[in-house]
């Protein structure tokens, strides 16, 4: 697979970019590639994210595959309006989720996947990082093309850097494009220049911070990345050109 193949929208975000659509704070993304559409995360709110996927055009029945990064209420609090409209939905699901939802959510799907540490391909392309054992328990999304890997994290909470350095190290390539929260927002102008030069030390080639990585961290991650930065905000669409860089991209 290229990376002029896939398509990422924002359905989700605290972070504006669309003035059709409503904020709150939370985060959810929409992958589509070849055959597939996977959501990742569903923001804290289940009537706003279908608010916004009507406005978009997309269509909740047509979502493969569920990706829950972790349990936090702001990115899991639509998932009962997802699964009512989806019964037959794959859902992934980090371990250390809580065996009683587990038991629930068995019978709202179709099946339910517990990834563990290791990383576990679910559709062709498409894997997750495998759980890291941070507090809460976190996986990453990892699409996987000859171009580089394309990463989506829901809050980093096992830290971007961490996660950047895993996928680099699991798929053998550089990561073209590192999207989602980063959870910077509480921390100092100096750790986020360590950020940005251990990102740009892995080979990071494009960022897409958004969520909980803060305004004044996304600032002055613009700085530090120049025109390798891409903003983020719910209805921003990220497509690829023919040679891997991300091309025209905005609200569809």
């Amino acid at each position: 697979m290229h990376l002029s193949d896939l398509k990422l929208t924002l359905l989700f975000d605290n972070v504006a970019y669309d003035p059709r659509l409503n904020c709150l704070w939370g985060f959810a993304c929409l992958y589509e590639g070849p055959g597939v559409r996977v959501l990742f995360d569903t923001g804290s709110n289940g009537r706003l994210l279908l608010h916004n996927m009507r406005t978009l055009g997309i269509d909740p029945s047509g979502i493969d595959f569920l990706f829950l990064s972790h349990t936090h209420w702001d990115h899991m609090g639509g998932l009962d309006t997802v699964l009512e409209l989806n019964p037959g939905l794959h859902l992934l699901v980090p371990a250390g989720t809580s065996p009683r939802m587990i038991d629930n959510l068995h019978m709202l799907c179709r099946k339910v996947s517990i990834v563990g540490k290791d990383p576990l391909a679910f559709a062709p392309a498409l894997a997750s990082s495998g759980t890291f054992p941070s507090e809460p328990p976190e996986q990453a999304l990892v699409i996987t093309a000859s171009e580089g890997a394309v990463v989506i994290t829901g809050c980093a909470h096992p830290g971007v850097v961490t996660i950047a350095d895993a996928v680099t190290r699991q798929t053998g390539t550089t990561v073209a494009l590192l999207a989602g929260g980063y959870h910077l927002f509480q921390e100092s102008a100096e750790t986020v220049t360590q950020t940005a030069e251990d990102l740009a030390a892995l080979g990071v080639r494009h960022i897409m911070p958004t969520h909980c990585t803060g305004a004044s961290a996304m600032q002055q991650l613009q700085e530090l990345f120049g025109q390798r930065f891409i903003p983020g905000g719910q209805g921003h669409v990220v497509a690829f050109d023919k040679d891997g860089r991300p091309g025209k991209a905005g609200a569809e």
